[in-house]
């Protein structure tokens, strides 16, 4: 995962792998629909290898929160340090120590879709990273 902060662009980026066991073909359109639904962007989708879904999201660092609540309501698992880092965004967005509403955010989050079937029957699931 990487976290920076790039003042010349007012640009806060998140970088990090989550899993998910939303069947793979709902999943992308889910996903955009939800970000639409709270402010943000899907600017990029790709899928970088079989099973793993690739997407960059822009959005308002004040909408932050509401992205946030989406990627846990949308059933995507984040790692500790995804939580961490978007606890800090959030946290930073609506106290202003560190970021001005004005600034932009973006996540670039590849998420491993798992199938429910596949995952009980191996009798684990994928850990984040």
């Amino acid at each position: 995962m990487q976290l920076c902060i790039q003042d010349e662009q007012q640009l806060f980026t998140l970088e990090f792998q989550a899993w998910s066991v939303t069947e793979p073909a709902r999943l992308p359109k889910l996903f955009s629909a939800a970000m639409l639904e709270c402010g943000g962007s899907v600017l990029e989708q790709t899928q970088p290898r079989h099973g793993y879904l690739s997407f960059l999201v822009e959005f308002a660092c004040e909408r932050s929160m509401e992205i946030y609540a989406a990627l846990v309501a949308l059933g995507i698992h984040l790692s500790r340090q995804a939580h961490r880092s978007l606890t800090t965004l959030c946290q930073c967005a609506r106290y202003g120590n560190c970021l001005k509403r004005r600034h932009i955010a973006r996540i670039r989050i590849t998420v491993q879709a798992v199938f429910v079937a596949e995952s009980r029957a191996a009798g684990t699931a994928p850990r984040g990273e």
